[in-house]
């Protein structure tokens, strides 16, 4: 399949190479000059996961419409506050395209909405509706693990199931396995809301409570993730 990713930082660096690594056609959106001439000279991004040999076939771009042109998906490796900035310019071009992925975690400042429901509101989408070919990837990944080519695994969520399926097999390999799941909410409020609690378990360790308590910490914030997490939409199963 032929891919457009937009943010070469780590995440999208990695994926990029991965998707090509994968057998399929990337351009890699960049918005440093110094990182598309090195991506495509020397296949190296010299500001992230810089130890990486990137894949000769990775083509980057700083022109956003040239990476979208002739692509079939758009996976959107932007941090959650710019989301909406960074699209909005290239609604037409979005839409067009048969899916649009996020992989990044976060709520949209000010309105608090899930990064999937900006994509659906730049996009003039409903949520959900059989026009709806918006999914995100979301799991427990370091990128400079998955750049080494660790074990590692995640989940594609899209309430458009021949899309998270054809995600699933682009993306999955040997070392990097892809889970699939319909409930884009829940997996989008699980990724963002457990770094809250890990923020608490980092307290629990500076305080030397002990693992017991750590232990007793984490088993409630598991429960108030699943509670909350259902309140605002999310699928228990």
């Amino acid at each position: 399949m032929k891919f457009a990713v937009i943010g070469a930082g780590s995440w999208g660096t990695t994926l990029a190479s991965l998707l090509c690594e994968n057998g399929h056609q990337v351009k890699l959106w960049a918005r440093e000059p110094e990182v598309v001439t090195s991506i495509n000279s020397e296949h190296r991004n010299p500001f992230f996961v810089s130890h990486l040999q990137l894949d000769e076939k990775l083509v980057c771009t700083g022109n956003l419409s040239e990476a979208i042109a002739g692509s079939e998906i758009a996976l959107l490796s932007i941090p959650s506050g710019f989301i909406r900035t960074v699209i909005e310019p290239y609604r037409d071009e979005l839409k067009k395209l048969n899916g649009v992925v996020n992989v990044a975690k976060g709520f949209e400042r000010g309105s608090g909405r899930r990064v999937s429901q900006v994509i659906c509101d730049v996009l003039g989408i409903e949520a959900d509706s059989d026009n709806d070919r918006i999914a995100c990837l979301s799991g427990p990944n370091l990128a400079d693990e998955v750049a080494q080519k660790k074990l590692g695994a995640s989940v594609i969520a899209a309430p458009c199931q021949e899309l998270s399926q054809q995600l699933q097999e682009c993306l999955s390999n040997s070392y990097f396995r892809v889970y699939r799941h319909s409930d884009r909410t829940g997996v989008e409020l699980g990724g963002t809301l457990k770094n809250i609690f890990a923020i608490g378990a980092g307290i629990v360790d500076g305080l030397e409570l002990g693992d017991n308590a750590k232990a007793a910490y984490l088993t409630r914030s598991l429960h108030e993730l699943v509670r909350l997490g259902t309140a605002l939409g999310g699928d228990t199963q």
